[in-house]
């Protein structure tokens, strides 16, 4: 049997298992092997995946349609396109990823037919291409997958006992035309590059996917200390990262912290370059330096002690999409309070009665305006210059030209969200002014 105790154990507790079947030999054993174990049989169904690439991608679809007719396991088709002619492994890749995470549901997962060999291509893949150990712990047996679960129960399976496997059972599958094209880096590794390796060291597949394994240990025991990190750093929801209370002179251990804030936001681990720069170039810059640093669609800016978080192009699981750099903040008369103001499509202003704040009678002119240069506001009995203020709080200097000045007949009274002028607050008329900032760069 292929598909282990442990593994069936584990399947049974799903309420529906989907299965990645693309008529190939492994999801063909796959799907076989999994409607041969009576308790899981009636939980079963097949996704197969057209993508349109091959000529032969129709004739694929209809043999998975007819072995799906034959078990009679219920077959979900998806038909995706791949609009650029480079990079197809990886587009193809993530458009599949996509399609799985929005059919597979809570309680339910997808099962994968990788297996030790893939597992030994990934490692040696990511090697190649300079991986820490995260890249090079390969895949996990187990992880989640938008709101269900992947799994893979063949990831310590020979392919050969796959292929023994198809043989005894006289399975019928279909041979994908471009796992022979070598000017795929993986299909240059299986064809060239491994079977000298079997060649020389016989156990080399073994050998690697052992190494893998010991990487993901590696890996574990350095998000269990990015973890304890994470309690000692205590980090914000306002995508900031406290520089004084992290081993900004351990650079291991700083990688393994930045690592950790990247992964909240679901940032790709940069390479090993990039995380050198960042040390070098913002991290350990002069304190009044304020460096700006970017890679990919991340930005990294320094203020003081802090680091802040920010977007070219907002992730979708990220909420707020960014303030466009082109943003213009016009000064405008708040005509229509106490209803919400909207000064762009990034940022608005709200007012709630409170028992407690903003004191603005009903006939007062109230104005929203944005820093010019030479604001003042009145505290403690003197009119003190905005830039002054904005020193002392450490506002950063990217946003105090963004943050709106809250004027009540002519006189700034309230710098939204930081302080509010002698005299401005208080129980009669009382309102509590607030910013809704769909922005990341606060």
């Amino acid at each position: 049997m292929l598909i282990s105790p442990k593994w069936i154990e584990e399947l049974q507790t799903f309420e529906k298992i989907f299965i990645a079947f693309s008529g190939g030999l492994d999801s063909t054993v796959l799907l076989h092997s999994l409607c041969n174990i009576p308790s899981l049989r009636n939980r079963l169904h097949a996704i197969h995946i057209n993508h349109g690439i091959s000529e032969f991608a129709d004739d694929w679809e209809k043999h998975c349609l007819n072995i799906c007719l034959s078990t009679n396991i219920p077959l979900i088709i998806k038909n995706i396109k791949i609009l650029k002619k480079s990079n197809i492994e990886e587009l193809a890749r993530n458009a599949r990823y996509k399609v799985f995470e929005e059919i597979v549901l809570e309680n339910e997962c997808i099962v994968f037919a990788h297996h030790c060999n893939d597992q030994a291509e990934t490692f040696l893949l990511n090697l190649l291409r300079g991986s820490g150990v995260s890249g090079l712990s390969g895949m996990p047996e187990i992880r989640s997958l938008g709101k269900g679960e992947l799994i893979r129960p063949f990831l310590n399976i020979m392919k050969h006992r796959l292929e023994d496997y198809a043989e005894q059972y006289k399975l019928n599958w279909v041979e994908d035309d471009s796992n022979t094209n070598v000017n795929f880096s993986r299909n240059y590794l299986r064809h060239k590059i491994i079977p000298l390796l079997n060649d020389k060291w016989p156990a080399a597949i073994r050998n690697i996917t052992n190494c893998a394994s010991k990487c993901r240990d590696a890996k574990e025991n350095l998000s269990d200390l990015a973890e304890l990190d994470a309690k000692i750093i205590s980090y914000q929801d306002d995508m900031t990262l406290d520089l004084s209370i992290v081993p900004v002179h351990d650079s291991s251990r700083l990688c393994n912290v930045l690592k950790a804030w990247f992964d909240k936001y679901n940032i790709k681990s940069p390479t090993a370059t990039i995380y050198h720069k960042l040390i070098t170039d913002v991290i350990l810059a002069k304190t009044d330096a304020n460096p700006y640093f970017a890679f990919g669609k991340t930005e990294i800016r320094r203020f003081k002690n802090k680091l802040y978080l920010s977007f070219k192009e907002f992730p979708d699981n990220i909420i707020q999409p960014r303030f466009e750099d082109n943003c213009k903040y016009n000064n405008k008369i708040w005509d229509d309070f106490p209803n919400s103001c909207n000064l762009n499509t990034k940022l608005t202003v709200i007012a709630k009665k409170a028992d407690f704040g903003l004191s603005i009678n009903a006939n007062a002119l109230i104005e929203i305006r944005f820093r010019k240069g030479s604001e003042t506001i009145k505290k403690n009995g003197h009119a003190k210059k905005l830039r002054n203020i904005f020193q002392e709080l450490a506002v950063p200097p990217w946003l105090r030209d963004i943050i709106p000045l809250i004027y009540l007949n002519g006189e700034l009274k309230l710098i939204v969200g930081y302080l509010a002028a002698d005299k401005a607050l208080g129980t009669v008329d009382a309102f509590e002014i607030s910013l809704k900032d769909t922005s990341n760069l606060r």
